[in-house]
């Protein structure tokens, strides 16, 4: 029953962040990309039936629900299907990146489609990093915190994710300054301005960050 609480509030608290950001940005539909959605979600479903199979991903959500009323091996085997989960959907946003700045790359003959589709390209990421630390990771954790508490400790106890974790964090990181550049470059390709003026910027950029 005290898991089921933590699960409802957990999500609750989610439910409402995600209506405060659709209000703050007064458009929801910007945060929503079915490609996306799909290429996240069909990578993360197709490694975890590769690596645990259909019973096995079943019987980790199963733990995760009644997880006071589960074994320690149950446990054990259903925190390991979502440290995999972690791997896969930071691995999904982060490919799902690259792959829209391809279709992006191979054609940028109208500047007009390069924001929205750098904007698209972000959301893949986006889900990913949402999927692994808010689902995966918190059920995950939630898992180990009930082995902890099981009458029959296994020996081998599942390890922390975080180690590949920050790996994909650096690599989100550099994918995402690169985008950023491409953004930046595409602005000024097509703003016109002149080179007193990018100076003019530049100076500015200078006096902001004085040096001591």
């Amino acid at each position: 029953m005290v898991t089921r609480l933590r699960i409802v509030l957990g999500f609750g608290v989610l439910a409402s962040a995600v209506a405060w950001a659709s209000w703050s940005s007064g458009n929801l539909w910007y945060f929503v990309d079915l490609p996306s959605v799909l290429w996240v979600g069909t990578i993360i479903l197709g490694g975890w039936l590769v690596s645990h199979g259909p019973v096995g991903v079943f019987r980790a959500f199963v733990c995760v629900w009644s997880a006071d009323a589960s074994t320690s091996v149950e446990l054990y085997a259903g925190a390991k299907v979502f440290e995999r989960g972690y791997q896969l959907a930071w691995g999904a946003g982060m490919t799902g990146l690259m792959v829209n700045l391809i279709v992006m790359l191979r054609d940028m003959s109208d500047p007009s489609k390069i924001g929205p589709a750098i904007a698209a390209a972000l959301l893949a990421p986006l889900y990913g990093v949402l999927i692994a630390e808010l689902v995966m990771a918190s059920f995950h954790g939630c898992l180990v915190s009930g082995m902890t508490q099981a009458k029959h400790v296994v020996s081998e106890q599942p390890g922390p994710i975080g180690g590949v974790g920050h790996s994909m964090v650096s690599l989100g990181y550099a994918l995402v300054f690169a985008v950023s550049l491409l953004a930046l470059v595409a602005v000024l390709q097509n703003s016109h301005i002149s080179s007193d003026e990018a100076r003019a910027v530049v100076q500015q950029i200078h006096d902001a960050f004085p040096s001591h």
